[in-house]
């Protein structure tokens, strides 16, 4: 084991929390923010430029190992999908190991107090300790223990568009592993599967997604249960002090997209100036400057059906649609589904459409996410809007909704036709949309032609 903590340094370490929070309408997540002060900064990311390959690159480095990486065509645009690296470079510490973190039944305060000596590895600065739940994926379609490592850009890897101007969030949910399969130990994964409580540690990067630091057996369990895990997940902040043309005086810190005022006692120019002096020394040390190549790693597949495992989780698309909403409950879809009103303007032939409240954008993105939650509200929910509603677009969303939640369904062993469908009167959902294409293909051509080309 690696001691990295005990090495020398003469100034003392200062861990401040400056605040513990819940979750709430403000944080989608319970957490804290902290103030780091004489970190050893042996955790952090450095941003470089490959002038061969002309990549920009974000590397999250262990020491002298880069972990993880963001590669970007000349500079980080932070709506545009990236390549993403991880070097499996990671070598466990005792800082990574604590009681608390491997407990079923420990508190978020315990969890806190004990992870400090892996908090003191840190750059100086500002940091948000979330405590969450990660899913076992990268949200592209791969389990974080069978990332393929190549050079496509990766979903998840930056904010999700959602189509008419709305993005999705800057929130945790995806992960990627740093320690290669060959370290997996079938016993230590059967033993986290008996106790599902216990938390990981990752490092947020952008988008949805993290570096998994440690807990990789317990999210192989949580895969194999078709779970979600706990995870603690720490978020570099940025703190911004400036004064308005008004004269008042702007001071918060940026957790993700989370925006928190600040008092003068958390950010002022003396601790800025501070993290800037630290960053900057930083970033005259060795520079990471060429990509992270990839590296040779015993597949998944020889253990654990890793591409089946996936089916089980949301895409990154997928989970945007379900992080539009604080809570999807039977309420929210009652509101959606009631709150209509009847307009001449509607009428199409004898068919009465409804002109709803929600706009097609918030109601598509509902139904989405009903269809990926496997929601016992979905079918009734998509038969409402293509009975009720009269927009194109949504109309084909729904459709397409419906076809994933069916194919998923197969694939994860649902009866869901037999079970389901008759409810409706149908048959299979072959039979629902076909009957469906015969009533609309007269006023609405663009979406018969669609249900024939999914058919």
């Amino acid at each position: 084991m690696i001691d990295l903590f005990t090495r020398f340094n003469k100034s003392k370490l200062n861990i401040e929390t400056l605040s513990v929070f819940g979750r709430s309408e403000k944080f989608h997540s319970p957490g804290a923010l902290l103030y780091v002060e004489n970190g050893k900064g042996l955790i952090y990311t450095i941003q470089s430029y490959s002038k061969e390959e002309k990549k920009s690159l974000m590397t999250l480095m262990f020491g002298d190992k880069p972990l993880f990486q963001l590669q970007d065509e000349e500079y980080f645009c932070p709506t545009c999908e990236k390549i993403v690296k991880t070097g499996y470079n990671l070598e466990q510490s005792k800082e990574f190991s604590f009681d608390a973190i491997n407990s079923d039944t420990a508190s978020f305060k315990e969890v806190l107090e004990q992870i400090k000596p892996l908090v003191g590895l840190l750059m100086d600065g500002y940091y948000c300790i979330w405590d969450t739940e990660l899913y076992p994926t990268d949200g592209g379609g791969n389990l974080f223990w069978d990332y393929p490592n190549d050079d496509t850009v990766k979903p998840g890897s930056c904010l999700v568009y959602l189509k008419d101007g709305e993005w999705g969030s800057l929130k945790p949910h995806f992960t990627i592993a740093t320690e290669p399969f060959e370290k997996c130990n079938k016993e230590r994964v059967e033993y986290y599967r008996q106790h599902p409580g216990a938390r990981a540690i990752a490092y947020f990067m952008d988008g949805n997604l993290t570096a998994l630091l440690d807990g990789h057996h317990k999210a192989m369990a949580a895969a194999l249960d078709h779970r979600s895990f706990n995870a603690v997940v720490i978020t570099r902040c940025f703190a911004n002090d400036f004064t308005e043309k008004s004269g008042k005086q702007n001071r918060f810190i940026m957790a993700d997209d989370v925006r928190i005022d600040a008092p003068k006692k958390w950010v002022n120019k003396e601790r800025l100036q501070k993290v800037k002096d630290k960053i900057q020394a930083k970033s005259k040390g060795p520079a990471i400057v060429e990509p992270l190549k990839t590296p040779s790693y015993r597949s998944v597949e020889d253990t654990y059906p890793a591409k089946e495992l996936v089916k089980y989780y949301p895409t990154a698309e997928q989970q945007a649609c379900i992080d539009t909403f604080d809570v999807i409950n039977d309420e929210l879809i009652d509101e959606y589904m009631n709150k209509a009103q009847m307009s001449d303007a509607a009428r199409f032939g004898d068919t009465l459409k409804a002109r709803l409240i929600h706009d097609s954008r918030s109601t598509g993105n509902l139904v989405t996410a009903l269809g990926i939650m496997r929601s016992e509200r979905f079918l009734e929910f998509a038969d409402y809007i293509l009975k009720f509603h009269y927009d194109s677009d949504l109309l084909i969303d729904t459709i397409d909704a419906l076809v994933d939640w069916n194919e998923r369904g197969k694939q994860l062993g649902y009866n869901t036709e037999k079970e389901i469908f008759e409810k409706l009167g149908k048959e299979s959902l072959q039979d629902y949309l076909i009957s469906y294409m015969t009533e609309i293909e007269g006023e609405k051509p663009v979406v018969g032609k669609h249900i024939f080309e999914v058919l």
